[in-house]
């Protein structure tokens, strides 16, 4: 394996660095000027027509866009490929041809215009696109029944649905609960009756609100809380009808940790998605087939309780409802909410030893394939595959334990990540890519374009679960991480300077790197670190660690509000200040803006009263809307801030623009 060159720093040295690759523009500044100059593009160079055809976008617009970035003073636009422009599509996929033409266009261009194009991508759900077998999955064991005399095994039975009062039939009922509006506000919930059977109707809070308040003011929420089995597949089902809903993807469910909101066992993001009776997954989202047309609709979601134990069980809280505000009338009935184990289901095969375990309920007794055979799904309440029995001693048996590997797709999202082992190929499938993806930047002008590379670790929410092949590293999540960001640092080094840049996020206390993240297993971060912690483990990044980042390493600070936590503007300053200093012996780039003027204020706040010396190395303005309508206003505003207004060229159109 190739060894990363990077620069090793110590003591003042470290804050006074500048980069080894120039800033490639001519543009003079009062002072020295900021090498990146950036604006964020979260897009797709490909989209699909009204033919439903994937074609170019419109490159004549995007070449304005650079025109209009050059001019403000930016002197790079960061790629994030996404949809049918990911940079997946370059290692074989289908729209690989036409990915490579739109890329080498936008190279053209960039040089036409003069501006540099950054590419975006390492990120490790790229390995599990490529190898589904090398997925993210979790630990999971199930409880299967033999009936007297039967062929097959299903997932025990007799234990029934875990959701109490599923029909809302039980007056007085307080297993389901209400987490709304105070009294007087619109949007609420009630118990009503459709055609004589009882249902739960969920309003939405209307925005404006009455009163302006943060978190739980604008929440519209059912729950009810359940005990689950640690490492347990499960499978919720629920009707769904709603009259009128602006904005289905408002209405959401999650089920969350009962002791820690930031900890979700499931939030996919809206109602989540399902699978069809055969155990796949569904094309489209339970949100996209959610329509407000006074039609009952059955929906379901799969997932797995995780490892966060309390006396034994996983307490959660399973959530249907709205967290934000309605534009306009939103209401939701909701009926028959069911709540049972499955078997195996969506399993992630290895190709070892550990795929499928089957033992006799005690564990004393491993049965093998000429036991057993792995059958299709059951369907129906028990949903999960079947186990064909074949021999007669496993026949005998009344129950059987089965231990297998679950995906952790459609948990978080689409995409999982993949497992990085070392030397393994999750980190030559990352070689190929950024193989491809050099080779079409490179293509750019000398004098605008050098090796770098944007890696995409951030909110990485299921993480270091293989502890079952050998050449997986048993160690804590935060080493886990760090070796992964190393061993792709690794695979892109060169024979010459290849410059690494990465999220902040999960290596930042004040972010993401928390005791309990998602269902990350382990610790990101050893201690829970807040702007008054006196713990010096918060104060500053120690690059003592096993696996530190890289000194060379260009940490992008993007530093978000917590709606929760942080209920002043005052407070969310203090810990952009915070997460600078924590990162203060690496080079920043700063990614502001978020289409969010108090994002934009507070970030040049935090930087214009940082008492720490900083090595800031640029802002990028940032978009995840590809809005870019206000890049020159935001350019007008650095232009006026004390800490960076010196270094932004002078002779960039506008002039400075204060945030009065």
């Amino acid at each position: 394996m190739k060894t990363f060159k990077s620069v090793v720093w110590s003591g003042s040295l470290a804050l006074l660095f500048t980069s080894p690759l120039p800033a490639f523009s001519q543009d003079i500044c009062a002072e020295e000027c900021l090498p990146k100059r950036w604006v964020y593009w979260h897009g797709s160079l490909l989209k699909k027509n009204d033919a439903n055809v994937v074609e170019p976008i419109d490159m004549v617009a995007f070449e304005k866009l650079l025109k209009r970035a050059k001019d403000a003073g930016y002197n790079g636009v960061a790629m994030a490929g996404g949809s049918y422009g990911s940079y997946v599509q370059l290692l074989d996929g289908y729209y690989q041809g036409k990915l490579t033409d739109v890329l080498e266009q936008a190279m053209e261009i960039s040089t036409r215009v003069g501006i540099e194009l950054i590419p975006v991508g390492a990120n490790p759900e790229l390995v599990s696109f490529k190898r589904p077998d090398l997925r993210e999955a979790f630990p999971t064991t199930t409880t299967y029944t033999v009936p007297p005399g039967a062929d097959k095994a299903v997932v025990r039975t007799g234990r029934g649905n875990l959701i109490q009062n599923p029909g809302f039939d039980i007056a007085g009922n307080t297993d389901w609960k209400f987490d709304g509006p105070a009294e007087g506000q619109h949007g609420g919930g009630a118990l009503e009756t459709i055609s004589g059977e009882p249902v739960f109707k969920l309003t939405a809070k209307l925005n404006p609100p009455p009163v302006p308040g943060p978190g739980k003011h604008n929440m519209t929420r059912l729950f009810q809380r359940v005990a689950l089995d640690p490492n347990t597949a499960y499978r919720l089902t629920f009707n769904v009808r709603s009259d009128v809903f602006d904005d289905p993807g408002l209405l959401k469910l999650q089920i969350l940790t009962e002791s820690q909101d930031t900890l979700p066992v499931y939030a996919r993001g809206g109602l989540g998605h399902g699978t069809n009776d055969q155990g796949e997954f569904l094309q489209y989202s339970n949100t996209e087939l959610f329509k407000p047309d006074a039609a009952w609709r059955t929906f379901n979601i799969q997932f797995n309780s995780g490892n966060a134990v309390k006396d034994g069980k996983v307490p959660v809280n399973i959530y249907f409802g709205t967290w934000d505000l309605a534009k306009s009338e939103s209401s939701v009935y909701i009926d028959n909410v069911s709540l049972r184990e499955i078997g195996v289901s969506h399993d992630v095969v290895r190709g070892d030893k550990n795929d499928l375990v089957v033992t006799n309920e005690a564990g004393t007794v491993t049965f093998t394939t000429d036991d057993y055979k792995l059958g299709d799904h059951a369907g129906g309440d028990y949903a999960g595959k079947a186990l064909e029995l074949k021999s007669a001693g496993i026949k005998s048996q009344k129950t059987l334990k089965v231990k297998w590997r679950q995906s952790g797709e459609h948990i978080f999202g689409g995409g999982v990540p993949g497992i990085a082992c070392p030397n393994g190929d999750f980190f030559d499938i990352q070689n190929a890519q950024w193989r491809k993806i050099d080779e079409l930047f490179s293509l750019q002008s000398n004098k605008y374009y050098k090796p770098r590379y944007f890696l995409y670790y951030d909110e990485i929410r299921i993480m270091n679960w293989e502890r079952q092949i050998a050449a997986c590293p048993t160690v804590s999540a935060a080493d886990y991480l760090h070796h992964m960001v190393r061993g792709v640092q690794n695979e892109v080094a060169t024979g010459e300077y290849v410059e690494t840049l990465v999220w902040n996020d999960m290596f930042d206390p004040y972010m993401n790197a928390i005791p309990a993240y998602y269902k990350v297993n382990g610790a990101l971060f050893d201690v829970a670190c807040t702007s008054s912690s006196t713990d010096q483990r918060c104060k500053r990044y120690n690059a003592q660690r096993p696996y530190p980042l890289y000194p060379s390493t260009i940490i992008v600070n993007w530093t978000a509000k917590n709606a929760t936590t942080d209920t002043t503007e005052v407070i969310v300053t203090q810990k952009r200040r915070d997460s600078l200093a924590y990162f203060r012996d690496f080079r920043q780039v700063i990614a502001l803006y978020y289409n969010d003027d108090a994002n934009l204020t507070s970030w040049l706040e935090a930087l214009n009263t940082s008492t720490v010396p900083l090595a800031i190395e640029g802002v990028m303005y940032t978009t995840f809307k590809q809005d870019h309508g206000a890049i020159e206003e935001v350019a007008q505003r650095i232009k006026c801030s004390p800490a960076l207004g010196k270094r932004w060229p002078t002779a960039s159109r506008g002039i400075c623009k204060s945030v009065n």
